[in-house]
């Protein structure tokens, strides 16, 4: 190795070269990073605003699927005409090439990186992202609140027409003015079978005195008369008594309806107060700037390596060649010890 150390240098020194040349030959890539901060959802508990568990941040990995969202990097390629070069690369290629999304660990940041040859396209292209990926999640969290105060809103419709329909029901009910007519019309079957049981019991006495035909038929018609009242009176109290029953459980269905059509109401108030605001809040913190090195080639990266890989192929090279000429060295002086003992 010693002798032919110039096959290390000038392996070297092909490789670097070779290395250099590769690295001015490929295209040079920028990268441009945007950062969003995820702001948990506002509470009134001052302990569960600050206390955040690794559980809560690991479940905010689910942000990397809004910007890294094959809708939405569409529409980015086609904003910043990104299929221009190639057309026929896969929108997923592409994807897979110049996006890159990632949570940093054990924090509330979002990062958005872009690497494409233009620096400026880079920056533009990382900071449009971030931003679009701020209002997806707004607009996914409002209209989620939207279709709960939509489905509030339809129940609320359904109570207050059970509710009209419940008030219609107690207007139409036998109560009111009907229900007063009955009471009077009871008070006056009453009235009317006092009176008879009175004429029946002097009409009973002056019987027990002398005993009459006429008077005999007289006290018969009265009895009749009274089991007659009695009869009315009793189906004007069963009337009477339905009536209030019926009464008195529209009168609790409409107190229930009323306190569930109060709740639905301050329900659907609240939500609209707080439309938005529930889920958490997308910042967008940094926008990106226009990168002034490239990301790649690495040429420094690259060279050092190839110097390495150059120099650990020549030794190994050496080594072998060294070990195959002994071998061989020794090959032929065993043949020859050979030769010379047989002759």
């Amino acid at each position: 190795m010693k002798q032919r150390w110039w096959y290390s240098a000038l392996a070297c020194g092909a490789s670097a070269t070779l290395a250099l040349l590769g690295c001015a030959l490929l295209t040079k890539q920028y990268s441009a990073t945007a950062s969003i901060l995820i702001d948990p959802p506002p509470s009134s508990d001052v302990r569960t605003a600050v206390a955040v568990s690794p559980v809560y941040l690991e479940s905010l990995r689910t942000y990397e699927y809004f910007a890294g969202s094959d809708s939405l990097f569409q529409r980015a390629a086609e904003q910043f005409h990104l299929t221009a070069a190639d057309p026929s690369e896969p929108i997923e290629r592409l994807k897979k090439r110049v996006l890159k999304v990632s949570k940093l660990r054990d924090t509330k940041i979002l990062e958005i990186t872009a690497t494409l040859p233009d620096p400026k396209q880079a920056a533009a292209l990382a900071g449009f992202l971030a931003a679009q990926t701020a209002a997806l999640s707004q607009a996914v969290g409002r209209e989620g609140d939207q279709e709960l105060i939509a489905k509030t809103e339809q129940q609320l419709q359904a109570e207050e027409k059970r509710l009209g329909e419940l008030n219609q029901a107690m207007q139409h009910l036998e109560g009111g003015q009907a229900n007063g007519s009955e009471r009077y019309k009871l008070e006056s079957l009453i009235d009317s079978q006092a009176g008879v049981e009175r004429e029946l019991m002097r009409g009973e006495a002056d019987l027990a005195e002398h005993s009459d035909g006429g008077l005999q038929r007289r006290v018969a018609e009265l009895q009749k008369q009274s089991a007659a009242l009695k009869a009315r009176i009793a189906e004007s109290e069963t009337r009477i008594a339905r009536t209030t029953a019926q009464r008195e459980a529209l009168e609790a269905d409409i107190a229930a309806a009323t306190r569930e059509r109060d709740a639905l109401r301050s329900r659907a108030r609240d939500l609209r107060a707080i439309v938005g605001t529930r889920g958490e809040r997308l910042s967008v913190i940094d926008a990106g700037v226009v990168p002034q090195r490239p990301s790649s080639p690495k040429t420094t990266l690259i060279v050092m390596s190839a110097l390495l890989l150059s120099f650990v192929a020549s030794v190994l090279y050496l080594s072998v060649g060294f070990s195959m000429a002994q071998l061989r060295v020794r090959t032929s002086r065993f043949q020859h010890a050979e030769h010379e003992r047989t002759y």
